[in-house]
């Protein structure tokens, strides 16, 4: 037996394992999902409770309330609209839009008391988090678009192609309106995972970037996820996933075109990193024998992977096989072995280990060696947030520090550049509960 058989039964026997853990799992998902009916403000990183950084003073003037404007770009399909706007579903649109989504942070504070709230571990006030408002402010056209010529170069109508590129002015003018209140001319998008709603993606884009002090441009990509906590639920996820992918490559080319950006950042949690790396691979085979490279049409930066719903085989295969990981000019990917949303997927899809539950010993030495030669850096992420430990990227303030470290400031792990994790082995690091206290 080969040692891959060897690596793949191994496996198995853990998917085995994890399959019976299931069965309780599951309603434990659906009830804690159920309890969080008021969204909390998440909790105060390290970085802020401890008094090492303090974001908020140097936060724009025209930034300083306790709402958040978020830009976000959508192929969920409209429901309806309710009284702070429309409302998107988990149907499939083929045509994407993007607006405005203004997230309200407690209800009716001053700044003064936000910043002071967002400092501490312990809070005095309630910070419920709320959808004030939705705005619809575009839509490009319907996917497929029509086509005048067909042939091995097929044409695309050009009254389509007119009305598209008026849809992307738009765009523009938005990015570049927002770019004029901050010094920092990035974007960063949240790109969501499984059974997640747009007020979900909403709330976590708008706290986010409340926690890198409010710079540069907050942009909510959420896909057509949310249908359910059941097996079926995760397969019709699934396969929006591989729908969304499109899309996203046209948000990515259309902000790469979008002058006023100078850095774009990712940051793609659970099943949303199916989504982002899938898009990437494919930007990046396109542009092969481009005069620029990817990175440098995209404009890419940090890419971040929190909790990947990633088959670690499939992950190494199609994404690694194809140098998507060369695109950014970072790649961090955050793991941890007490993630039981990606067991109980593990053991829906039977399939090999997640690329979220990673560890340093479970490491081959092929695994080792491409990992020494890799641009990537590894997190093994030992800290606690709650029961099922999916959303630690938020829900631990060790591992929310670490992120405004990487996505905010652009640091390399290491205590030497104020990133004081502990190393386990080349480009795989260990962060923990007590991270920056004291420091």
């Amino acid at each position: 037996m080969s040692d891959k058989d060897k690596e793949w039964q191994k496996s198995s026997t853990r998917a085995n394992r994890f399959a019976s853990a299931a069965t309780f799992i599951a309603p434990l998902v659906v009830l804690g999902l159920a309890c969080g009916c008021q969204h909390q403000l998440m909790p105060t990183p390290n970085l802020y409770s401890y008094g090492r950084d303090d974001a908020f003073a140097h936060v724009p003037p025209e930034y300083r309330s306790n709402e958040v404007d978020v830009l976000y770009v959508t192929d969920r399909l409209p429901e309806g609209d309710t009284k702070t706007g429309p409302k998107y579903g988990y149907g499939r649109s083929h045509s994407l839009a993007f607006g405005t989504c203004v997230v309200e942070i407690g209800h009716n504070i001053s700044w003064e008391d936000l910043a002071r709230e967002s400092r501490t571990a312990k809070r005095r006030l309630s910070l419920p988090l709320s959808v004030k408002q939705v705005r619809e402010i575009a839509r490009f056209p319907s996917v497929p678009h029509p086509i005048v010529e067909k042939g091995p170069r097929p044409i695309d109508d050009p009254a389509v192609v007119a009305e598209y590129a008026a849809t992307e002015a738009k765009l523009h003018t938005d990015l570049a309106a927002r770019l004029s209140h901050t010094d920092r001319k990035h974007a960063y998008i949240f790109v969501h995972g499984f059974a997640n709603t747009f007020d979900d993606a909403a709330f976590t884009t708008a706290e986010l970037w409340h926690f890198y002090g409010r710079q540069g441009v907050p942009i909510c990509y959420t896909w057509p996820a949310g249908r359910g906590m059941s097996s079926l639920g995760y397969d019709y996820d699934s396969v929006s996933c591989e729908f969304t992918v499109f899309h996203l490559k046209q948000l990515l080319r259309s902000l790469g075109r979008c002058e006023p950006i100078e850095k774009v950042h990712i940051l793609a949690h659970s099943r949303g990193t199916e989504v982002v790396t899938s898009a990437l691979r494919e930007l990046n085979i396109e542009h092969t024998h481009a005069p620029q490279s990817a990175r440098e049409t995209l404009k890419l930066g940090n890419v971040v992977l929190v909790a990947p719903d990633l088959d670690f085989d499939v992950y190494q295969q199609r994404e690694c096989g194809e140098r998507f990981t060369f695109m950014p000019e970072r790649v961090t990917i955050y793991t941890s072995p007490t993630d039981r949303a990606l067991a109980m997927a593990d053991a829906l899809t039977l399939g090999v280990a997640r690329l979220g539950q990673l560890q340093p010993s479970e490491l081959t030495p092929g695994h080792r060696n491409w990992l020494e030669m890799s641009p990537v850096t590894l997190v093994e992420a030992l800290v606690h947030s709650g029961y099922i430990g999916h959303s630690y990227f938020t829900g631990s303030p060790a591992a929310s520090s670490d992120l405004i470290l990487v996505l905010r400031d652009n640091r390399p792990p290491g205590a030497d550049h104020g990133r004081p994790l502990k190393q386990r082995m080349t480009n795989f690091w260990e962060l923990r509960d007590d991270y920056l206290e004291g420091k």
